[in-house]
């Protein structure tokens, strides 16, 4: 019921009545007092609430004085959800469409009479808002899309048949717009990672259509997931995991190639808009890569010998793919499988790493480095003044100044999520990826097993000061 301006009009005609009921009335009050509580299972602190959740106010107002049971004065209420919502029901239900802090407030009449009122806020949270898609369901990627939307790129497995993959659209509030799965299976799909190249267009790495999945390959789609080109690099053989856009409008694809005898070689591809081939690098020392940035001078990387090398190269090249400076870095056991993950931002390079954050210099001459307070550095990006980290198989995201300095982090793992058919489960949460947003907040997609032991795709939203939505 929407809340609208009222006047309550009492006449009274006192021909007769019941002894001393006018004193009831006037020296008798109906004090405000109420509870609210979801109709399922909770899993949330006092005074908190899911979005779209089913809650139930508890009317516990009473008279004031009793003793006089030969005249009850009639009572009623007015309730305010704060959200421009109320009811004249004694005990309703309410559902809220939004994430906030609500001051609901209970009003109670005595013969129309207002008597009393009781306030109370309630926090209205999106949570980590589980999404099911019958079967083991795993985030691949993560992009925001037109009008506050956001698309994912999932994989499903049914059970001992191979892969597929999807899409799925959310919006702001993380409802399922829609989602679908692609033509083919793991045997002739492979897609790896997606980047947004306006809210209408997104590049993969890897086949949308089934065909190869041992040659690098690009393709393009538009918002709705649809495919609007797919192109194979030149039978380049080998997996490209990982693309991004840059600012002449084309593309750089990244991964391992092979040579006829099966030799790994780290390679990047350069292509204009339409995927076709500027140039490749096959990079003969390295084998392994894991993501390519920017920077004012051309593009770096970081790369390992082998898959079980520690010994990590930070790298530059010209806007032709010519290496221009090389360092050797040793980052710790954790990288023996992949090299970090690199962030730019003003001629600096952070790299988090599963001990510290290291700050290389344009030169690539290491300038300091902080202790890493997030376990394991999956990924990040720049936003403002500072820098955002997201973490994996310890799921969190933090951020942190240019400096190094910690304000805050948020353990996905830690957070609750969406109650009635899910509970709080002492499970890992994976953290895919973690994007900014054009309404400046941070949006988390993760995966792990649910409270039927199947894994569910998860979304959460954090605000930049890191108070979860």
């Amino acid at each position: 019921m929407k809340i609208q301006p009222f006047l309550f009009v009492t006449v009274v005609l006192l021909a007769s009545c019941k002894k001393n009921s006018s004193d009831l009335i006037t020296k008798n009050k109906d004090i405000a007092a109420f509870a609210i509580t979801e109709q399922c299972s909770s899993v949330l602190p006092a005074q908190s609430a899911f979005v779209d959740s089913s809650l139930q106010f508890i009317n516990l107002s009473h008279l004031q004085d009793s003793s006089e049971q030969s005249y009850r004065p009639k009572d009623t209420y007015l309730w305010d959800f704060g959200d421009q919502n109320g009811s004249t029901e004694k005990e309703p239900t309410h559902k809220y469409a939004k994430p906030g802090v609500y001051t609901v407030k209970l009003y109670s009449y005595l013969e129309d009479h207002l008597s009393d009122s009781s306030t109370q806020r309630l926090h209205v949270v999106l949570g980590n808002r589980e999404f099911r898609l019958s079967v083991d369901t795993y985030g691949v990627d993560m992009e925001e899309a037109n009008n506050n939307s956001y698309l994912v790129l999932y994989r499903k497995n049914y059970g001992a048949n191979p892969y597929t993959y999807g899409f799925m659209l959310v919006d702001s509030l993380f409802n399922s717009k829609w989602n679908y799965d692609i033509a083919g299976d793991d045997n002739t799909v492979r897609l790896s990672s997606m980047k947004r190249i306006d809210g209408n267009a997104f590049i993969l790495s890897g086949n949308y259509t089934p065909g190869s999945t041992q040659e690098f390959c690009l393709s393009k789609i538009d918002a709705s997931g649809k495919l609007i080109w797919n192109k194979y690099l030149n039978n380049l053989p080998g997996l490209n995991t990982y693309t991004t856009t840059v600012s002449d409008g084309g593309f750089l694809t990244l991964g391992t190639s092979y040579t006829p005898a099966l030799k790994p070689l780290a390679t990047i591809v350069k292509c204009d808009g339409n995927g076709n081939e500027i140039w490749r690098k096959q990079l003969d020392s390295f084998a392994v890569l894991n993501n390519i940035v920017e920077t004012t001078d051309g593009y770096a990387f970081a790369a390992t010998t082998s898959n079980f090398s520690q010994n990590t190269y930070l790298c530059k090249m010209d806007l032709q793919g010519n290496i221009t400076n090389m360092v050797l870095f040793n980052f710790g056991y954790y990288h023996v499988y992949q090299p970090p993950f690199i962030i730019y931002n003003s001629n600096e390079f952070l790299v988090p790493t599963s001990e510290y954050f290291y700050y290389f210099k344009n030169d690539l001459s290491l300038d300091f480095k902080v202790k890493m307070l997030l376990s394991s550095g999956k990924g990040g990006f720049t936003a403002g003044n500072n820098f955002y980290v997201y973490s994996s198989p310890e799921s969190a995201v933090g951020k942190f100044s240019f400096d190094g300095v910690e304000e805050w982090q948020l353990k996905i793992d830690d957070v609750i999520y969406t109650s009635c058919y899910s509970t709080l489960l002492n499970v890992d949460r994976y953290c895919q990826k973690a994007i900014y947003t054009s309404n400046n907040e941070i949006i988390a997609l993760s995966y792990g097993r649910n409270i039927d032991d199947e894994f569910s795709l998860y979304l959460m939203k954090i605000d930049p000061d890191g108070t979860m939505q």
